[in-house]
């Protein structure tokens, strides 16, 4: 099954960084249910540690489960969730999942208060789930833990919604540049707007929220 999922092991494009395998953050989970959905494994990963990336694998023949790749923010994340799988903490739809370091390789980042989780903050004719949502799909694809509606926005009238992508790497960063040019007037042929969509973009802020995981 690992080299199914895996790839060649001996190819230098499937090694990643030129690291010890003891400084790597990435790991490889299979024995995943075969319906299995991004946030059923991200649910469970809570109290680990920032997620830099994670990539989801639906079975492929003759494989009936699913399988995901992991990217930790640092090398303590990936402890973390190796210590939650061996005291059998790390459980999804009630399979215990299988887990190995990945072999390709990825190095600790620095610390950041980025991380795949975001909120928007603006009126709710342009900061609605559905509308949100429907305006990044058009810039990028992406994964989801979940996107929630937020009580307390810090202003009468405005809608504050958390973004909990599955990745920060192409995904949360991808939304918070998006979000950043809507803001600034950028056109993008995405996404045209209106005049009115425009003025209504001036007033959304957007920042980093925790990684639920963290």
């Amino acid at each position: 099954m690992r080299r199914a999922y895996l790839g060649d092991p001996t190819n230098p494009a499937n090694q990643g960084e030129d690291i010890r395998e003891d400084e790597s953050t990435s790991v490889f989970v299979s024995n995943l249910p075969s319906d299995c959905l991004p946030t059923h494994v991200l649910m469970q990963l809570r109290g680990v540690g920032k997620i830099w990336a994670s990539n989801f694998i639906p079975p492929q023949a003759p494989y009936t489960t699913a399988a995901s790749k992991i990217v930790f923010w640092d090398r303590d994340g990936l402890d973390a969730f190796f210590a939650k799988w061996r005291h059998g903490d790390f459980i999804v739809s009630g399979h215990r999942p299988h887990v190995v370091m990945n072999w390709f390789r990825t190095s600790s980042k620095p610390p950041s208060d980025e991380s795949r989780a975001l909120t928007v903050t603006g009126p709710p004719e342009i900061v609605e789930l559905f509308r949100l949502c429907e305006f990044l799909q058009a810039h990028f694809h992406f994964e989801l833990e979940d996107m929630i509606e937020m009580p307390g926005a810090p202003d009468e009238g405005q809608t504050t919604i958390e973004v909990r992508f599955a990745s920060w790497r192409a995904q949360a960063s991808k939304a918070w540049s998006v979000v950043r040019k809507a803001i600034a007037g950028v056109e993008m042929p995405e996404t045209p707007m209106t005049e009115r969509e425009k003025y209504l973009w001036r007033s959304v802020t957007v920042d980093w929220a925790p990684d639920p995981s963290a």
